[in-house]
């Protein structure tokens, strides 16, 4: 230690008393940590809030579940995709059946197929909007863990008979049937007649957009009545391991079976692809991370310009406190203890700055959450980052004004006016 914890809160209790003295000098100084530390810590809590957001609407709308495709989450949907994985099959009722036979881990599994088109569905006169239609069967609602709010879901006779019957998620109920029971009614979809036998519990958003613009239909009255996404009779899968089986082991026997069911060897790569519902949290994740370093490093130049500043002041300080400086020598002090002096004042002068920096961040954050549907979280650890950054910032840049003021002759320094 170069001096006492007595003289250490001297130095602090002088830093901030000067500080008082000069107020406008003092905040000017600090302005560029202030707006740094602020960005950092108001970016960080929009982020957070992002991830633990989404990590919760995620488990909401099914955990602990696999996702089976032809291609990645990120593939068929991005633009440019190579022509070999187009063409890869997806997979067939006969692949559901030897899942649900082979693998004793399994407890539900469900097609999922949309049509090429999104069909209108229209009740009379009243017709839902933008509306996404799903092809599935009754094994959906285990294996995604929704609720149906009111009448029922369709049974495994009425898949395997591609009967005309729908269910209808709560945006089309509130935009067709706002003061009636849909249950039981007749409607369109696609000039296609089904009848109403349940409505799906209310979901929420994810990424912005409802999950309750939904109509579900069994898939086999899907590939029947529209053309489908994937080639006829070929869908994706959701699978919902048992609770008790870990997922990666779950996982594990699903691409074995697949493997097998698709004639690939030892050497050859799946043309497959088996997700985990924290496939989607990684890749939001790795998105917001990005986002998260850009401001960083935009953050960072505030930063610095804010460090030069406190550089600029503490040598201005030093100029102004030579004869202090020399004295202080002459009774004893040593080149540590000037040091010391002068960059606990630098930190503490970038700590307060700091300080400021996380409450500016954190009213802007709530305030933007208040505002938008963006969430928050300031997470402990990023205000114990952000102090210690500009307290960091301080030592960095108050080293050479504190080695300066360190290497000064007392004999030069006491004749200095």
């Amino acid at each position: 230690m170069l001096f006492s914890r007595s003289l250490a809160l001297e130095v602090v209790r002088m830093a901030l008393e000067a500080m008082r003295a000069n107020k406008m000098r003092s905040l000017l100084t600090v302005l560029g940590v202030i707006i740094g530390v602020g960005t950092v810590i108001g970016m960080g809590a929009m982020v957070q809030g992002l991830d633990r957001s989404m990590a919760k609407q995620i488990r909401t709308f099914g955990s602990h579940i696999l996702l089976v495709s032809p291609y990645a989450m990120n593939g068929p949907n991005s633009g440019n995709v190579p022509d070999s994985l187009l063409k890869r099959h997806a997979f067939t009722q006969e692949d559901v059946d030897a899942i649900k036979d082979l693998i004793p881990s399994i407890k539900a599994v469900a097609p999922l197929a949309w049509p090429g088109g999104e069909p209108d569905i229209k009740y009379g006169r009243d017709k839902a909007r933008s509306t996404n239609t799903l092809g599935t069967s009754e094994e959906y609602f285990e294996a995604s863990g929704l609720a149906v709010e009111r009448g029922r879901a369709f049974t495994h006779a009425e898949v395997k008979h591609s009967a005309q019957v729908l269910m209808l998620g709560q945006d089309v109920v509130d935009a067709m049937f706002p003061h009636v029971s849909s249950i039981g009614k007749t409607v369109h979809l696609g000039g296609v007649p089904f009848v109403v036998v349940g409505e799906i519990a209310r979901r929420g958003k994810m990424f912005g957009q409802s999950q309750d613009n939904v109509v579900m239909i069994p898939h086999t009255t899907l590939t029947k009545f529209y053309p489908p996404f994937f080639r006829k009779g070929e869908f994706r899968l959701k699978v919902k391991p048992r609770e008790d089986i870990d997922i990666e082991v779950a996982k594990g026997e699903l691409t074995e079976l697949l493997r097998r069911r698709r004639h690939l060897h030892a050497r050859q790569a799946d043309n497959f692809v088996v997700e985990s519902d924290d496939a989607l949290l990684n890749l939001f994740h790795q998105l917001t991370a990005g986002f998260f370093i850009v401001m960083m490093a935009i953050s960072s130049i505030a930063l610095m310009v804010g460090g030069i500043g406190v550089m600029n002041i503490m040598l201005v300080s030093v100029k102004e406190r030579t004869r202090e400086i020399g004295i202080r020598k002459a009774l004893g002090a040593r080149r540590g203890d000037i040091l010391g002096q002068f960059l606990l004042e630098a930190a503490t002068l970038t700590g307060v700055g700091g300080a400021i920096g996380i409450l500016l961040g954190v009213f802007v954050a709530f305030l933007a959450s208040k505002l938008s549907p963006l969430p928050a979280y300031v997470a402990p650890w990023s205000i114990v980052a952000g102090l210690g950054f500009s307290v960091g910032i301080g030592l960095f840049f108050g080293s050479y004004p504190a080695w300066r003021a360190a290497k000064l002759d007392p004999i030069e320094a006491l004749r200095y006016e």
